[in-house]
């Protein structure tokens, strides 16, 4: 059964990629809506044409990454709508005029209030990169690397006002081998989130009538991580954990700092690391250097 959506998310590859596969399963997303500008005095503003919407049969998709609104095969007839007041009444009527089933909400900067989700039958769904009630937030596997977790999941949660709060409509499990890179798991993450909202479209009222409430128990929030975040103190942190960071955050678009010789210095890259009772390996490249860690020793390139 196809569903009308709007969908909420910025250009990116995790949320371009959730799109795909909404569109791809034959959903009818009449809009999607990035944040705007709360200096410009309309509450909401058009970015392109309205048009006719279209369907998936009629939007060819060229790649799972194809990014509404710029210019690239298959989404760009969809209408964007940019939001520049979230508060303002006419937003959510602005929203109500595309007459949707539901809101799909992934990768979007800005706290959704609930009001806006009365524009929609059903309400709306978030696609969030963590096992709820863990990690919740904006950059959730930042902080699953830097606590040193090696399990992850998705989580497809009703949107209420409390953020990334609201009942879980379906979860998938992730386990995180070591040294996995931040940027695969990014995307993986994103192919699970595009399948599990396609499975919970199939049959949205079902699906929603056996979401659970998160409980309070191993509930945690971590907000954008800051400098200190990035800084890496290796006399305090294993040598897996140091390796597992940086290897997990650097493709993500984080730079990582390890203190060595009294001062702060970037890491490039991590490209090993061994326990003090492993056997010696030495580092082949005349760049990476070796780091004394609280167990063991971490071989990275540094600035």
């Amino acid at each position: 059964m196809s569903r009308s959506i709007i969908f909420f998310g910025i250009p990116c590859s995790f949320a371009d990629t959730v799109l795909a596969a909404i569109l791809e399963a034959g959903h009818d997303v009449r809009a999607r809506v990035v944040p705007g500008n709360s200096r410009v005095p309309q509450p909401t503003t058009r970015l392109n044409p309205p048009g006719r919407s279209k369907s998936a049969s009629s939007l060819p998709i060229s790649g799972s990454a194809a990014t509404a609104g710029n210019g690239h095969p298959g989404q760009s007839d969809i209408p964007v709508l940019r939001i520049n007041n979230h508060q303002d009444p006419g937003t959510q009527e602005s929203l109500a005029e595309f007459d949707a089933d539901i809101a799909i909400v992934c990768c979007y900067s800005v706290r959704i209030p609930q009001t806006l989700m009365t524009s929609t039958r059903h309400g709306g769904l978030n696609v969030h990169p963590s096992l709820l009630p863990r990690f919740r937030g904006p950059e959730p596997l930042f902080w699953t690397y830097r606590e040193g977790t090696t399990e992850s999941g998705v989580t497809i949660h009703q949107l209420i006002d409390q953020l990334d709060a609201g009942p879980i409509v379906r979860q998938h499990h992730l386990e995180i081998p070591i040294g996995k890179s931040g940027g695969e798991l990014w995307l993986e993450s994103a192919a699970i989130g595009g399948q599990l909202v396609t499975e919970i479209l199939q049959d949205l009222e079902t699906s929603l009538t056996h979401a659970r409430a998160q409980l309070g128990e191993g509930s945690s929030y971590q907000s954008w991580p800051t400098m200190q975040d990035l800084q890496i103190d290796p006399a305090e942190w294993e040598a897996w954990h140091v390796f597992h960071f940086c290897r997990g955050v650097i493709p993500l678009g984080y730079q990582p700092e390890i203190l060595t010789d009294g001062a702060y210095r970037r890491v490039v890259e991590a490209v090993d690391f061994e326990r003090r009772n492993d056997e010696k390996r030495s580092a082949i490249d005349l760049d990476v250097e070796s780091v004394e860690c609280r167990d063991g020793q971490v071989l990275i390139k540094l600035a």
